[in-house]
Parts: structure tokens; C-alpha cells; sequence
């Protein structure tokens, strides 16, 4: 039994590692292994231990599957904190806003409560860069005019979808001057990726905020399962259709950033693991502020907290991550995440 357990767990954890390399546009299932990998993991350990008790080999076979899992833990989970205690030139907050409020049932606010608090942190963090995903807009002046006025040191670049009940999109603000913006159109798709050329005190730095495909899930429902086998197979339907769409959204972001003239910040709220085919690709190159500043779980949606992170800041690896901290404000699903940067 032991041998049996050990087998198939080990086969889930090296799925996991294989998901990295596999585009998901090929195989969509084998990015569920990545998801699941820190619970792949934790299994194999505890079927390590159970084989050390027992006296039985599986032990040896747990432990050689679990040495990849060693070197990619810190994706998740930081003890030693940042190797640098400089002081940054360069704070990024980034903050999947979930429609201020409308994705966490148990809020006690409306939009407009929620937005003023979302923005009373936002300018508490005293950030140099602020990239918001899922923004919502209903008011009845013009967006630029309204963030302007909320954020007056900043500036305000956007691009926003048309809904019957406002504008939806990302959001970028800076206290340094944008040279220039730009989209990257996903299609068929409610997602985005945008970017903007900020002049950092004469360094430019191309920054981009993406929210790569939902998987928009009825979470609600699946917590209060009662059998529906259709509730089973919408929610295939849709996991497969969101990591099928992810690769070419990804493709997408590469070939922007191979084109850019600056080096890139990638920012955002990925819907993917840092185990990943989408994490693999887009930190090329760059480095991960919460594996070089981060202390702790680095978990960053709320609704399946401590397992799920899924929001990142990466930034070319030449430069430094002094700090990175994920403030336990509750008014999304998200967690927001803040990196102070030495560039």
C-alpha cells in the first residue's frame, strides 16, 4: 500500500514539474498538476515520513521525487527574507482590485466604500508605480479626470472595456512621466495586457500590467457542491478554455518584450502558478521580487489561501529587491503585492 500511494503521488508531483515545459495549449490538463503542486508536494513528504516509520524503501523513492520540489519551494514559501538591506529607488504595487468588492460576497461595502478604501492604501503605500487589474468604473466623469483627481501625484494610463455597468480594464499610475502606452489585444478574450514607458529618473522602463485569462469558476457553488455532475463539467469547460487561451496571451506578452527598446517590468495577476508553462516563460530573464524580498507564505488569492499564488512582480535581474511585502487587506479576493527596487 505504501508503494502504491508513493507511486501515485510521485507521478502527481512529477507532473508538476513537467508542467513547466509543456505549452498547455497542447496538454491544458497538465497545468492542474502545476496548481496542485505544493499539494503534490506535501503529500510526498508525508508518505516520506510514513515510509521512514514503516521501514520501507518507498521512503528512499519519496524523497529522490522530492529533490526538484526542495529548489522550487522558495516560488512559495521564503524563510531567510531579502538579501540586500539598501534602501529602494523604486516602490511597484501591484493590486487585482476584483471589481472593487463585487468578487467577495462577505464585504460589508458598496463599490464606492470599497473603491475610497482601496484607494486610501493605495496612497498609504506611498508607491512610485501602481498597476490595478480588474478597475471598475461607473461614475459619470471622464476616468482620466477621476483617477487624476484621486491620485493627484500620479499619472493616470488605462485601457478599459465597455460594459452595461461602467469600465473595466487595468490601470497604470506613476509619479514618473510616461513616454508612451500601448495594449496587447487578446482575443476573444475580456482579459488584457497593457503597458507604459515610464522615465524612472533617466532610466526608461517599460512596465507592464497584465491580467492573463480568468478562469471564472463558480467558486461559490463549488463550495456548496451537492453532486451537480453539470456543475463538474461547466467547470471543466472552463478551466480547459482559460489555460488553453493562456500560452498564446503569453506568446503575446514575449514578443512585445523582445521587441521593446527598454528592459521590462512585468507586473500583474498571471492566474498561474510559479510552477508553470505561463511563470517559466514571462520570468526570463527577470527576477522574482518575492523569491529575492519576500519572507513567508507568498499566497496571494485570498479564497484559496495558503496555496494559490498567483500574483507577481518581476523585474530585470541586473537590478536589486530590497523589500516585498503582501499587506492583509481584505477588500478583493487578492492580496496586494509591494516590491521596493534598486534600479
Amino acid at each position: 500500500m505504501l508503494w502504491f500511494l508513493a507511486v501515485v503521488l510521485a507521478g502527481g508531483l512529477v507532473a508538476g514539474y513537467l508542467a513547466m515545459y509543456v505549452n498547455p495549449s497542447k496538454a491544458w490538463y497538465m497545468t492542474l498538476f502545476g496548481i496542485l503542486f505544493m499539494v503534490f508536494a506535501v503529500l510526498n513528504a508525508v508518505m516520506a515520513i510514513a515510509g521512514i516509520l514503516h521501514l520501507s524503501r518507498s521512503a528512499l523513492f519519496s524523497l529522490f521525487v522530492l529533490i526538484p520540489a526542495f529548489f522550487l519551494s522558495g516560488r512559495y514559501i521564503q524563510f531567510s527574507g531579502p538579501e540586500s538591506l539598501r534602501d529602494g529607488n523604486l516602490r511597484v504595487v501591484s493590486y487585482n482590485v476584483g471589481l472593487f468588492g463585487s468578487s467577495v460576497k462577505s464585504l460589508k461595502m458598496n463599490e464606492q466604500e470599497c473603491m475610497d478604501s482601496v484607494f486610501r492604501f493605495l496612497l498609504g503605500t506611498g508607491a512610485d508605480i501602481i498597476c490595478l487589474q480588474e478597475f471598475h468604473f461607473s461614475g459619470d466623469s471622464k476616468t482620466k479626470d477621476y483617477l487624476e483627481r484621486r491620485f493627484p501625484e500620479y499619472r493616470a494610463e488605462y485601457y478599459l472595456n465597455q460594459n452595461p455597468g461602467g469600465f473595466y480594464g487595468n490601470v497604470i499610475l506613476s509619479r514618473f512621466p510616461v513616454r508612451s502606452r500601448g495594449k496587447l489585444d487578446f482575443p476573444k478574450s475580456a482579459n488584457q495586457a497593457i503597458y507604459a514607458d515610464i522615465d524612472v529618473r533617466g532610466t526608461m522602463l517599460r512596465v507592464y500590467n497584465c491580467h492573463l485569462e480568468s478562469y471564472n469558476i463558480e467558486t461559490d457553488k463549488l463550495a456548496h457542491f451537492n453532486g451537480d455532475s453539470t456543475l463538474v463539467r461547466r467547470t471543466e469547460l472552463k478551466l480547459r478554455k482559460s489555460i488553453e487561451k493562456r500560452p498564446e496571451q503569453v506568446d503575446a506578452m514575449v514578443s512585445s518584450m523582445e521587441s521593446s527598446p527598454y528592459e521590462s517590468l512585468v507586473v500583474g495577476d498571471f492566474n498561474d502558478s510559479p510552477v508553470s508553462y505561463t511563470y517559466r516563460r514571462l520570468s526570463r530573464g527577470r527576477s522574482d521580487a518575492f523569491v529575492k524580498g519576500g519572507k513567508g507564505n507568498g499566497a496571494t488569492f485570498r479564497l484559496f489561501w495558503p496555496f494559490l499564488r498567483i500574483d507577481y512582480i518581476l523585474f530585470p535581474s541586473r537590478y536589486e529587491c530590497t523589500r516585498y511585502e503582501m499587506p492583509k487587506v481584505r477588500y478583493s479576493d487578492h492580496y496586494p503585492i509591494q516590491a521596493d527596487l534598486v534600479i
